[in-house]
Order: C-alpha cells, then sequence, then structure tokens
C-alpha cells in the first residue's frame, strides 16, 4: 500500500478549507449584491421612513411657534437676573458705606444743611451726604460740582416706569457718585429729616441706576430708590403696586419697585398688574 506524502496530506486540506471560504463568500456576496428589482423594493422601503414637504413645514411651523413662546421669557429671566445681581451689589456697597460713615460722622440727622434759597431740595445736604459717603466707597468719583451735575442733568435723565414723564423736575438740586463700572448714585435731600412715604425720618434718598448712562433710565427698569433715614438706616422703598404697576402714567410709577426686585428677584410688574407681596409674585 502507497505511504501518503505528508506534504500531499497538508495540501488537501488546504485546499478543504479554501473550498470552504470560498462558499461562505459567496453566500455573503449573494447577500451583499443587489439585483435591480432588490434594489427598488430597498429604495421604496426606505421612502416609507422620510417626511413630505407638508410634515416639513409643520414641523418647522410647531419649533417657531415654541421657540416664540419660550425664547422671550428666558430673554426675561436673564435680563432680569443680571439686574437683581447688580442691585443687590450696589445695596451691600451703600449698605457698608452708610455704616462705616456713622461710625465717624454721627448719624445722617447730623449730615443737613440748608441752602440759602430755603428752596425744597437743599443741595447742600446732598453734597454732604456725597462727600460723606464717597469716603467709605472704592473706586468712586464724586459729582458735586455745578459743571459736573449740570452734565448729569442734561444726560441722565430719569423717566417713569412707562417711560412716557421725567420721573423728577430737581435734577439740578442732586448731587452724584458715579463707579468706576458706570453704576450712578443718584442722592437728593430735604435739608432735613422728615416722614417719606410710609417711612419715618428720612434724611436723603438715594437714587440707584445699576448700568449708569445706559438706557432706558427709568425708575423700576435700571433705576431703583434707596432711603437713609435719621438713624442710620440704608432701606429700599417699600413695595407699593400704586407706584410699580405696569399701566399707571404717573411720573413717581416705578418708584416703589426696589423691595420686589430685592425679594423676588424679577421684575414681573412690568409685565402685569395684580401683583401682592407674599402672594402673586409672577405673571403666570
Amino acid at each position: 500500500m502507497p505511504m501518503k506524502h505528508p506534504l500531499r496530506e497538508e495540501t488537501t486540506l488546504i485546499d478543504s478549507d479554501v473550498r470552504q471560504n470560498d462558499e461562505k463568500f459567496d453566500k455573503l456576496y449573494q447577500h451583499l449584491t443587489f439585483t435591480p428589482a432588490t434594489y427598488v423594493t430597498v429604495l421604496q422601503t426606505a421612502t416609507k421612513f422620510g417626511f413630505t414637504l407638508a410634515e416639513t413645514l409643520i414641523t418647522l411651523g410647531i419649533i417657531g411657534v415654541v421657540a416664540a413662546l419660550t425664547i422671550p421669557s428666558l430673554i426675561n429671566k436673564y435680563q432680569d437676573k443680571v439686574v437683581t445681581t447688580a442691585l443687590k451689589r450696589n445695596y451691600s456697597i451703600l449698605s457698608q458705606a452708610v455704616l462705616s460713615a456713622v461710625d465717624e460722622y454721627g448719624t445722617p440727622d447730623n449730615w443737613m444743611q440748608s441752602d440759602e434759597n430755603k428752596s425744597s431740595y437743599s443741595q447742600s445736604s446732598a453734597k454732604n451726604v456725597a462727600n460723606i459717603l464717597s469716603m467709605f466707597i472704592k473706586n468712586v468719583d464724586k459729582c458735586t460740582d455745578s459743571e459736573c451735575i449740570s452734565k448729569f442733568t442734561n444726560g441722565h435723565k430719569i423717566y417713569n416706569i412707562k417711560r412716557n414723564s421725567r420721573a423728577t423736575m430737581f435734577q439740578d438740586k442732586y448731587a452724584y457718585l458715579t463707579l468706576t463700572d458706570g453704576t450712578i448714585y443718584e442722592i437728593s435731600s430735604l435739608g432735613q429729616c422728615n416722614s417719606y412715604w410710609e417711612l419715618r425720618n428720612v434724611c436723603a434718598s438715594v437714587r440707584v441706576d445699576v448700568n449708569g448712562l445706559s438706557k432706558p433710565n427709568a425708575l423700576g427698569w435700571d433705576v431703583f430708590t434707596f432711603f437713609l433715614t435719621s438713624e442710620g438706616r440704608f432701606v429700599p422703598s417699600e413695595y407699593n403696586s400704586d407706584y410699580c404697576n405696569s399701566s399707571s402714567d404717573s411720573y413717581v410709577n416705578g418708584q416703589r419697585c426696589t423691595k420686589w426686585v430685592l425679594t423676588y428677584g424679577n421684575r414681573e410688574y412690568l409685565r402685569c398688574d395684580g401683583l401682592t407681596m407674599n402672594g402673586k409674585i409672577r405673571c403666570k
């Protein structure tokens, strides 16, 4: 019986493996190769999962409506956040300055000075308050001379919340402090400490414009009122819907919004009426 050659036996095994691999490749090729009929079938199937032009337009329309409803709300929330942050920062700066000034110069009732002309506003007192507070505020410039005050009178006109009326007619009786970031403190005084609104012993008011000369320069928008009392308290104007609402044309409308913004961090009163502290705090 002839002996099998080892090399021939190995070659036979290799040929067998090759044939098996060829068979596997043919089966795979059949799955991957499209005949024209198969291609059309696949294309028709894929088309079923697409969108018609009408469906696409409807989808875009829905997206547009949702964007129109949500984007303004997001913008309002962002702007309210920016204003609230700036207002709280300046409230802290001025509160600390008042505390330090009281320790050094006594209570604000001792800071008051009467003008010689006995006018309803005392510019002498406003200037004195500005001078004293400026000693305890970093990076601040004083505006207490006639030329500077005249510049602010013409360039920094403050309006009511609806921006259709000047908020005051006595800006030439004020004094100003400005920070390096542009913030403006507008200081006024009657020259004595009296009851003002529901607050007793008010010696001076400070209007804080959180974005300086940039518009709108309007009460309740970017300008907020604080009061300096005879005992040395520095307090925000209390919220009162009669003087902080979206509808009144009063020249003082917006004067009573400060406490609201500090408490709730929004300016919803610009968008609807009927808001109350500890009650309805949002329009929707």
